[in-house]
């Protein structure tokens, strides 16, 4: 709750966004507990008038069990309660295609996020939809 109220002060007052889970969450189980706390996360920022968002990495998109942990996710999580911010550069990273994603799940409205990636050689542009000063939570 602290998190929460620190972001209506900010004058913004627009997201919170999850942006890490630790490797002993990264399990089936793990998984589902984790989008339980998402709604249950994402039920109170919206009664304060803040979106709550999670931002993938590469991990997510690794096999588990026969699935997809980023499939699980947006299988459990409620869309009324519960944004994704995908970064064009990590699912890419993981194997999969953002616009796939996109086909898939049309309704969900993705918020996306990319960067410019410096290789040994070359950078690497990616295409971005850049967010509005958005609040981080860990």
């Amino acid at each position: 709750m602290a998190l929460i109220h620190r972001a209506t002060l900010s004058p913004t007052k627009s997201e919170i966004i999850a942006a890490w889970l630790p490797a002993e969450q990264r399990t089936p189980d793990g998984y589902r507990a984790v989008a339980d706390l998402f709604n249950r996360a994402g039920r109170q920022t919206a009664a304060a008038g803040i979106r709550f968002a999670y931002h993938n990495h590469a991990y997510e998109f690794a096999r588990l069990d026969g699935g997809m942990p980023y499939d699980l996710l947006l299988e459990r999580c409620d869309p009324r309660y519960v944004a994704f911010e995908m970064d064009l550069y990590w699912i890419t990273k993981g194997g999969q295609d953002p616009l796939a994603y996109f086909a898939r799940w049309p309704a969900l409205g993705f918020s996306m996020r990319t960067r410019i990636v410096r290789s040994r050689k070359r950078l690497s542009p990616r295409f971005c939809a850049p967010m509005p000063s958005p609040v981080y939570a860990s």
